[in-house]
């Protein structure tokens, strides 16, 4: 069980990742020079769990080698930050000023 709250976070992203490629070969969808996914994660574990362990275990998973990731950037909302994905570099935080 160890870390299986931060395998089942991971799966679920990539899990919703892969469905919304899907939608991209649908027939009347135009792809873009640039194709970017943001996800609102309402489903994240607890808040206790650290943010950066959580992105780690992702990081690899949504530009493995095993699929071809059809978005250039996936962003997942998870407050107070955005996480930010790429086949290109290790994943950015940007933290969502108060407003």
């Amino acid at each position: 069980m160890g870390d299986s709250i931060e395998c089942n976070w991971a799966e679920a992203m990539v899990y919703f990742t892969r469905r919304k490629a899907k939608k991209l070969t649908h027939p009347g969808f135009a792809k873009h020079r640039r194709n970017w996914l943001l996800i609102h994660d309402d489903w994240s574990p607890a808040p206790a769990l650290d943010d950066h362990d959580l992105m780690k275990r992702l990081e690899g998973k949504l530009f493995s080698h095993d699929w071809k990731n059809p978005f250039d950037r996936v962003f997942i909302l998870r407050l107070p930050n955005v996480w930010e994905f790429s086949s290109r570099t290790d994943a950015v935080k940007h933290v969502i000023p108060d407003s």
